[in-house]
């Protein structure tokens, strides 16, 4: 009996809202450093390469890339990681104590959009990996597009299957990926170097860029922060995990910053090299069939370990919903996976075509969410959350919760939005005069931080 309780617990503990004591927690410095290089340099990592290459040179890229993730990096890993880690607690429910538990529904409904989002880009690219490998190896009649959507499917499929298991088999799954993932990167960067040689690698010159250079060396440094800014939703999650201080924080910069501009590096050189932004393209030309197919049977495992870490996250933050809390883990990740799927069928090429515009989107939500939440728990908050509060407990009983909705977060982030958007629009690419000078997503942050501590002084007065 007393094993099976003990079972149960620890099965709360990584699949639903119990705090995690530190001695429970499972990964240390290395095992997390594993999981975010494997997160980093997933197929995304080469498409916001290739994207990037639309814009800019290399050198210009690689200063975006190492700049806008390590900038944006730093601030989500500062903020999200901290609080997480000193509780044991899923982030999503200490973002109780900012918005309200009602309120959180908001952060909560923008991130759950970009990790449906994400994860099905994730998914059209391993349907592309599948066709370039039937094609190379035996060609395969029928549709390009229904092909690569059903293997998508079927990938997300089979992503589902080990997410029910748990974030244990991810750990297990990225073990083997991750150090094949980073060879490839590599890889990818010495064949190129040595068929073209190293200085006409940076003599390349971007396609379809304006003539407005410094404009499009922002674009490609705001499509980066974008990126950046798009792990403050994970962290928390995996940081809640880890064992120590330093292995909640460092992994976050070594992997999602370092090794993910790395991977944009190299996708960036690819990009500019054949003149695409698909990955899935350039493998087989860069290679050769036979290592070009092995390169894109990683790629393709990569993809699959980003989406289930993806959806693990996901199906964390919708568990705290009261209804989601009781709900069994299979089901939740059900729930996450249907609108993937529904993406997939209905809207996967539209979405691969728009890839720039989602991550400037990413940058437009999550930068004003996680100014609000630095703001509320280190300044407001002195680093300390009512923990039984936040879970509507007082000396053993129900008290009463924080407010169902705190509007001056709200408020704070909706003129985050408004104000990042006029500032660069993330879907025609236009901008203003100001946004030369300080991209969008810093500005929308900076000044969602002051607004959300004025109202709140304002409130408290």
């Amino acid at each position: 009996m007393g094993n099976e309780l003990e079972a149960r617990v620890e099965r709360e503990q990584l699949e639903g809202i119990l705090p995690i004591l530190r001695g429970e927690r499972i990964w240390g410095f290395f095992a997390l450093t594993e999981i975010t290089i494997g997160l980093a340099i997933a197929t995304w990592c080469f498409l916001i390469g290739g994207t990037t290459a639309t814009f800019v040179n290399l050198r210009m890229g690689a200063a975006a890339a190492l700049g806008g993730n390590l900038i944006a990096v730093a601030i989500v890993a500062f903020s999200a990681t901290t609080p997480s880690y000193r509780y044991g607690v899923e982030q999503f429910l200490l973002l109780r104590s900012t918005f309200g538990h009602r309120g959180t529904f908001l952060p909560m409904g923008l991130a759950q959009f970009i990790w449906i989002a994400w994860s099905a880009v994730l998914m059209i690219m391993l349907g592309k990996v599948f066709l370039r490998i039937t094609g190379a190896l035996t060609p395969v009649a029928g549709s390009d597009s229904l092909i690569t959507t059903g293997a998508a499917c079927a990938g997300l499929a089979l992503c589902w299957l080990v997410l029910t298991r748990g974030v244990t088999g991810v750990e297990r799954l990225n073990r083997f990926v991750a150090p094949g993932l980073a060879v490839i990167m590599v890889a990818i960067l010495v064949i190129i170097w040595r068929e073209i040689g190293f200085r006409q690698m940076f003599d390349m010159r971007p396609r379809g860029a304006s003539q407005d250079r410094w404009f499009n060396y922002v674009v490609a440094i705001e499509l980066n922060l974008g990126a950046g800014f798009g792990w403050w939703p994970f962290l928390g999650n995996l940081a809640r995990l880890a064992k120590t201080r330093r292995a909640a924080f460092w992994p976050s910069l070594i992997g999602l910053a370092l090794f993910a501009s790395l991977g944009t590096i190299s996708g960036l050189i690819a990009g500019l090299r054949f003149g695409s932004s698909d990955p899935t393209t350039w493998m087989i030309p860069l290679a050769g069939t036979a290592l070009g197919v092995v390169i894109l049977v990683f790629i393709g495992l990569g993809n699959v370990t980003a989406t289930v870490l993806t959806g693990y996250v996901a199906c964390m933050s919708l568990k705290q919903t009261s209804a989601m809390n009781r709900w069994k883990w299979r089901t939740v990740t059900t729930v996450f996976m249907i609108p993937c799927f529904i993406l997939l069928a209905g809207f996967a090429q539209p979405l691969y075509n728009n890839f720039g515009s989602l991550l400037s989107l990413t940058g437009l939500f999550m930068a004003p969410l996680a100014a609000v939440y630095a703001a509320d728990y280190f300044i407001l908050k002195r680093e300390h959350f009512d923990l039984w509060r936040l879970y509507g407990i007082s000396d053993g009983k129900k008290t009463t919760r924080n407010p169902s909705i705190n509007m001056s977060a709200i408020v704070a982030v909706l003129v985050g939005v408004v104000l990042s958007f006029f500032i660069f629009n993330p879907l025609s690419f236009h901008a203003a005069k100001l946004f030369r000078y300080t991209t969008a997503s810093i500005p929308s942050a900076g000044i969602v931080a002051i607004v959300y501590l004025l109202l709140e002084k304002r409130r408290g007065s």
